[in-house]
């Protein structure tokens, strides 16, 4: 055999070997992708189940009618009346209060002093120092099943 073809014949045996592995490459991937397609791996998971859903009332002021943290004083008023219970909180001790032809709502009254968020998630409050409350008593049917916020 010359020495050409002895090399074309390497030549071509080394490009059958490489033509070989590379197809068995190619085979290992397709197969490992089928397996794990078929068993689910690229499926993402499956959501977590619902977390029951956290009940908060809202206690702007303690019985002193001091403000509680996180709230903070954003106006206040000198005085106040408060006529009737809250239209925008089911809790039955909020109040509907006015102050120089404003209305405020809901507030909370303790100890003389009502304190008025505008948004349950709101920490700017309305303090009212001498809050007069002529408000009826609560309701007596349960109102706090309906929230104020989610």
């Amino acid at each position: 055999m010359s020495e050409d073809s002895q090399r074309q014949e390497t030549s071509r045996s080394w490009w059958q070997h490489l033509s070989v592995w590379f197809l068995g490459l190619v085979a290992a991937i397709v197969s490992g992708i089928v397996v794990a397609w078929v068993t689910g791996l690229f499926e993402p998971d499956p959501p977590s189940p619902p977390q029951l859903t956290d009940t908060r009332y809202v206690h702007p002021s303690s019985s002193d009618g001091e403000l509680q943290s996180p709230y903070r004083k954003a106006k206040t008023f000198k005085a106040g009346e408060c006529p009737n219970r809250s239209r925008l909180s089911s809790d039955p001790d909020a109040l509907r209060c006015y102050v120089e032809h404003t209305i405020h709502h809901p507030c909370w009254v303790n100890a003389g002093t009502a304190v008025c968020l505008a948004a349950p998630w709101d920490h700017d409050a309305t303090v009212i120092q001498q809050a007069t409350v002529t408000a009826g008593p609560p309701p007596t049917q349960n109102l706090r099943a309906v929230p104020w916020a989610l």
